[in-house]
């Protein structure tokens, strides 16, 4: 009994290590892949579909009072190791892209696991990211660290459900897409 529980422990801890192991590389390759691609590559490490948000259009009008069209950018949202019948996951990965053919798509994954986060952390000095801006924004650490084409927003904050845990959050955009919010 003790070995049937100890082979169904190592299966499960071996599945949630393969599926929340996305390296760096792979999150910054998703910025040039499509919806489907993205979905397809999620899916296959063991992420779960959530949502999809479409682009909205806004009609605004400058100062002069001309009108012009505005887009938002669409969303694929995936969690991985999602609680059953609730909101709360290990980790969350945002996919954001526009339809436009011009457009660059930009990732954020959100989590808990500090050492998954030190990993991403060293991934990104490894890149040659230097930190370029630190400050606090709504309660949380905010680090902006570039390399020649990359931007990566890191926040740290304290979780609302659990203020004992930390929630860490890493926007992945490309330089020209990074502006100071």
């Amino acid at each position: 009994m003790k070995k049937i529980l100890l082979i169904i422990t190592g299966c499960f801890i071996s599945t949630i290590s393969f599926g929340q192991n996305l390296n760096l590389n792979e999150l910054v390759d998703l910025q040039d892949k499509n919806i489907a691609e993205v979905e397809e590559f999620l899916t296959s490490k063991g992420w779960e579909f959530i949502k999809a948000v479409e682009p909205k259009f806004q009609n605004k009008r400058d100062e002069k009072g001309r009108t012009y069209v505005t887009i938002s950018d669409a969303s694929l949202l995936f969690a991985f190791d999602k609680a059953q019948n609730s909101n709360s996951a290990n980790a969350f990965i945002n996919y954001f892209y526009r339809n436009d053919q011009d457009a660059q798509n930009r990732i954020e994954i959100q989590l808990t696991n500090k050492e998954k986060y030190t990993e991403l952390l060293n991934e990104i000095h490894n890149k040659n990211a230097e930190l370029k801006d630190s400050y606090v924004k709504d309660e949380s650490l905010v680090k902006v660290y570039q390399n020649a084409n990359t931007t990566f927003k890191i926040s740290t904050s304290k979780q609302e459900t659990n203020a004992d845990s930390n929630l860490y959050s890493v926007f992945i955009m490309n330089n020209d897409l990074y502006s100071k919010e």
